[in-house]
């Protein structure tokens, strides 16, 4: 059965009377999160565990850990962005340009090494960008002015009033967050948003390849495998809508792009180059159930796509915008 990958971006209005509690997890939560554990024998002492070829990974119980923490992940997460960037021809698709130029309080969430903060920074200057993220990927000394980074957990309550930001940025988490936290993060965003400010969410449903042959079927049952056995929702991205009219987000849209896997232009194979170094980071932890999937796998794989016979689509992509009444 073949399947297709998801982005999603939500932006969407808040209900001024709603009441929403801003808990940080549920012992379900914690009890998932301590459950799963670094290959190869790890300290539970340490915060960090070196291994697959001196890469470095995160050994906390209370972040999912899947990704390394080194120079190689944060070029792959650049290489990333431009993808994006690339296929959305733009950094965002809120209606928020004449706010960003005026000068409006923005939320980065999970900014990674900041790659689309320090652009929007610099594009906006009277602006105010603050980026959030479990890691210290992101630049401390080398950043326009207007740009702030904090360390957080996403799973913990924000570090900012309610009704503080105008615009709140945020894509990618699938593997950062487990199917039990994700409605407890949307409220604690939905609470720091203002009344007739803008969320904008993009994300992928992992491991879901349309038309996959032969060879994408494995990678597909790999990621199925690598997320239900970390408590994690690989249908998150289809979901996201539901979830945010829940919230109390309104006028929810959709935008969508699917990209062939190392197929025609330039889009189709930076999207392949990425697909492959996600799947190369995930090793330690995609080869526990599948050890077959190693460089060598991945490389055919890729033959496979660009020979065009079975028309894999690395991604569906889809945008989910609406703003907060106001």
């Amino acid at each position: 059965m073949s399947r297709t990958p998801w982005f999603l971006r939500f932006l969407s209005p808040k209900k001024r009377k709603q009441s929403i509690s801003s808990s940080t997890t549920t012992s379900a939560s914690d009890q998932q999160r301590s459950s799963t554990s670094l290959p190869y024998g790890t300290s539970p002492s340490s915060n960090y565990i070196i291994m697959d070829g001196g890469r470095r990974y995160n050994n906390r119980d209370d972040i999912p850990a899947l990704f390394p923490e080194d120079d190689e992940e944060n070029d792959r997460r650049h290489r990333q962005h431009w993808t994006l960037k690339l296929a959305f021809e733009g950094n965002f698709d809120a209606p928020v340009e004449e706010s960003l130029v005026e000068g409006i309080k923005v939320l980065d969430c999970a900014c990674g090494p900041a790659s689309w903060t320090m652009e929007m920074a610099k594009d906006y200057p009277r602006s105010e960008f603050e980026g959030l993220d479990v890691t210290t990927s992101f630049p401390n000394a080398i950043k326009p002015e207007n740009c702030h980074f904090t360390v957080h957990n996403m799973i913990d309550p924000f570090p900012f009033p309610a009704n503080h930001f105008e615009y709140i940025h945020q894509r990618l988490l699938v593997l950062g967050l487990l199917a039990s936290e994700w409605d407890s993060f949307i409220q604690r965003l939905v609470i720091i948003l203002k009344p007739g400010g803008w969320f904008e969410s993009t994300e992928v449903a992992f491991g879901e390849l349309e038309n996959a042959g032969p060879m994408g079927e494995v990678v597909n049952e790999a990621a199925n495998a690598l997320t239900s056995s970390r408590g994690l929702n690989v249908d998150i991205a289809k979901e996201l809508g539901d979830r945010f009219e829940k919230a109390g987000l309104v006028n929810i849209k959709t935008r969508a792009i699917s990209v062939p896997v190392n197929q025609g232009d330039k889009l189709g194979q930076l999207a392949w180059e990425n697909f492959r170094d996600i799947f190369m980071a995930l090793k330690p932890f995609v080869r526990q159930t599948h050890p077959q999937l190693d460089e060598e796998f991945l490389a055919a794989f890729g033959e496979e796509c660009k020979q065009n016979k079975y028309k894999e689509t690395l991604w569906w992509v889809k945008h989910f915008w609406s703003s907060l009444a106001s």
